[in-house]
């Protein structure tokens, strides 16, 4: 009874004492009290959504115009249990999680200074609350910055006190900016591989029924095979399954041979070479364009619609997957005459009249690659073939300006 008593007085006293050093005026390292709560950083978006931050995403920033010399991002810390007492945030630039990022990638980034990254004054858990109020931190882009080339840097949630803070997993945010500037050369695309596939935010709906116009770059990294043939030898690049599709291979159709609105077309492509595909639609007549000349016509009638979502990357089931680099990607509700789309092969206006949604493929936000026509029709990278959900998407720095030959 004695050691019963004198155990219970210690556990007493060790309490008080852990209790007494997480007042919210205390120094104390987070995860010292026993029974504390985890606490993670996120990501607010213009939408007000919020995603948990990852150490294997990055969020990426493209400025335009040359007038902005900043981007801010929004966020917030999270607890997951209210807190007893208003809790102190502390955050800071990580360049150890920025270089891990790059050795475990891959990659080779330039890291933004530090010097350019403006964090807050003070950030807090008021008490009662699970979450801090949303906070700014102002990354620099100043013109001095290299044009066209992504700068990486890393914010890490580092304490809160009297909480565990998850790391890495949820508190280390990687974020690149990068300042652009037009040129004429196109330096940039989207890589996609079998795993992955784009969705669109919404639907085209009879837009394109009536008259319709396909087209992109596109660099092949690797076609399906008799060694290979995965489901039916098919690589799928754009279209709606069961309207207009057009994807290489199939059933009679060799894997490095484009089928178009369902008819092969007697043209074999290369792997790692760029090329132009455009396809029409209209008055019951099918035309295909490689890198400008008329390959194919057919008599067949092209729609948008039909059920089936317009997908770029898949066609009916998880296993017709495309692994290719991809830029400039169109669909228009005209059908392009010969003359517009041999002149007009790398860019267009992207007001031009009839232009349904373009996709420049030289940046992404997260999985969210946006329409440059201001239509709304933005590209959600998705997984499939054994990925699942959103996925980031990759901007592949092309080491030359992706040219037709």
């Amino acid at each position: 009874m004695k050691q019963i008593t004198l155990n219970s007085l210690l556990l007493s006293a060790l309490l008080a004492l852990g209790l007494a050093a997480c007042d919210s005026k205390s120094d104390l390292e987070p995860g010292s009290l026993t029974g504390d709560t985890a606490a993670v950083l996120n990501l607010v978006k213009d939408d007000g959504k919020m995603s948990q931050s990852s150490p294997y995403k990055i969020t990426s920033f493209v400025i335009s115009d040359p007038e902005i010399t900043s981007q801010d991002v929004v966020m917030n810390v999270q607890l997951f249990r209210p807190a007893e007492e208003t809790r102190k945030v502390t955050l800071a630039v990580d360049k150890e999680a920025a270089d891990r990022y790059q050795q475990l990638q891959g990659q080779a980034y330039k890291l933004l200074d530090p010097s350019l990254i403006t964090l807050p004054e003070q950030v807090v858990v008021k008490k009662g609350a699970t979450y801090s109020d949303n906070f700014t931190i102002k990354a620099g882009v100043p013109e001095t910055l290299e044009p066209n080339t992504k700068y990486l840097f890393a914010i890490a949630l580092t304490e809160v006190e009297c909480s565990k803070v998850i790391r890495p997993i949820h508190s280390i945010a990687l974020f690149t900016v990068e300042r652009f500037v037009e040129s004429d050369d196109i330096l940039k695309s989207v890589r996609l591989t079998r795993d992955l596939y784009f969705t669109l935010a919404q639907p085209f709906g009879s837009k394109g029924d009536e008259a319709m116009t396909l087209e992109t770059l596109i660099n092949v990294e690797k076609f399906r095979t008799p060694e290979d043939p995965g489901e039916a030898s098919i690589s799928t690049l754009m279209g709606v399954e069961g309207g207009t599709l057009l994807r290489f291979g199939d059933s009679g159709v060799p894997g490095n041979q484009l089928q178009a609105n369902g008819t092969r077309v007697d043209f074999t492509f290369e792997t790692s070479k760029w090329y132009h595909i455009a396809m029409t639609c209209a008055d019951g007549i099918t035309r295909v364009y490689i890198n400008g000349d008329l390959k194919a016509t057919f008599p067949k009638r092209g729609s948008l619609s039909g059920g089936n979502p317009f997908l770029i990357g898949r066609s009916w089931s998880q296993g017709r997957g495309i692994q290719a680099r991809l830029s400039e990607t169109r669909v228009w509700s005209v059908a392009r005459s010969a003359e517009e789309i041999k002149d007009n092969m790398y860019k267009v206006d992207a007001k031009s009249s009839g232009l349904l949604a373009y996709w420049r493929m030289i940046a992404a936000d997260g999985s969210v690659v946006t329409d440059a026509t201001g239509n709304n029709y933005d590209l959600l990278l998705k997984g499939q073939a054994g990925k699942s959900g959103d996925q980031p998407v990759e901007i592949y720095e092309e080491s030359s300006p992706i040219t037709i030959e």
